[in-house]
């Protein structure tokens, strides 16, 4: 079913709905030391002085990753709708191909783990969009990365990020949003202060004698305790506003599921399969030699749990190699 463009696009009057209806939101919050106008006009300020913007959005599925991106794209004020500008499940060029269209836009890559995981590290399609996020600067774009686990994506998408958006928790009152951004450039490694990150847990499940779940309070001072913290502030459903666009939104990414029928899940495991084929010699012998998990790792590029897949895979092929061997 072809939608009709008005339907999609975000024109004036959906703009001055969502402007309204914020103000009353943060007003009813008492959200006026900070809230999202502030943060679209921080957005907005540096496209001015002639920078872009590559922005990752984490936060657990059905907390409103997309809705939110949505609702700043509207703020934003410039061209924008749901069919050239979103990637919904992107494949092969689709991410580079919309980016290169972008003249002083936004672009939402809305399943970014569907292609830019760090499992996927030697996908040429993935390191092509790292190469843009990286050298294709100039023009004043701005683009959102969404996936549930910030820790999936890659060290070199990591690292091409200026901001980092996360959706701690929705109630009935709204999503609650933390932003951050990039520090230590070019002086240090820890640029999104991941290390600290580790630590702040830590000792927070220690006073809490190994208690790992925080309340809503505490996942929220935990992320305002890092020095890469900016601010934070609640959005409302942006269905609660211009439901028909929303319904366009879930239309487009339905029809998107429908072209791309395949699992993701059986399409990671052949992947890692077929990996495991070219490099399995070498895991192997350097399995033999003892060599530390977390070495191997950072050598291949993964994290430590998808390298002991691959390990325990490696293994196994071997072992039924040995019983063919042993049988002839």
């Amino acid at each position: 079913m072809e939608l009709d463009k008005q339907v999609y696009r975000m024109d004036t009057d959906k703009r001055k709905k969502i402007k309204v209806y914020l103000q009353h939101y943060n007003k009813f919050l008492d959200q006026t030391s900070m809230n999202i106008f502030h943060y679209s006009r921080y957005m907005k300020q540096r496209i001015k002085q002639g920078y872009d913007a590559w922005v990752g959005v984490s936060g657990e599925t059905g907390t409103g990753k997309s809705q939110f991106v949505l609702m700043n794209c509207a703020l934003m004020g410039r061209r924008f709708n749901l069919k050239d500008n979103v990637a919904y499940i992107p494949q092969g060029n689709e991410i580079s191909d919309k980016f290169d269209k972008l003249n002083g836009g936004e672009l939402l890559i809305d399943e970014a783990g569907k292609s830019m995981r760090g499992v996927n590290w030697h996908n040429k399609d993935a390191q092509g969009v790292n190469v843009k996020a990286m050298t294709d600067r100039f023009i004043g774009n701005t683009v959102y990365m969404n996936i549930p686990d910030y820790s999936e994506f890659m060290g070199s998408t990591k690292k091409a990020f200026h901001f980092r958006i996360h959706l701690l928790y929705r109630d009935e009152t709204g999503a609650m949003v933390v932003v951050h951004r990039k520090i230590g450039y070019g002086i240090t490694k820890e640029q999104w202060a991941e290390t600290t990150s580790e630590k702040n847990f830590k000792d927070f499940t220690y006073k809490r004698r190994g208690s790992m779940i925080p309340n809503n309070y505490e996942k929220l001072a935990l992320h305002l305790r890092l020095p890469t913290y900016v601010m934070h502030f609640k959005v409302p459903a942006l269905q609660w506003i211009v439901p028909e666009y929303v319904k366009a939104y879930e239309h487009f990414k339905k029809e998107s599921r429908k072209e791309n029928p395949e699992d993701e899940g059986k399409e990671m495991g052949s992947r890692q399969q077929g990996y495991i084929k070219v490099i399995g010699l070498a895991l192997q012998s350097e399995i033999k030699a003892g060599v530390p998990t977390k070495e191997m790792a950072k050598k291949y590029g993964v994290n430590i749990r998808t390298m002991q897949l691959w390990i325990r895979k490696a293994k196994q092929n071997a072992q039924e190699k040995a019983l063919k061997l042993t049988v002839v």
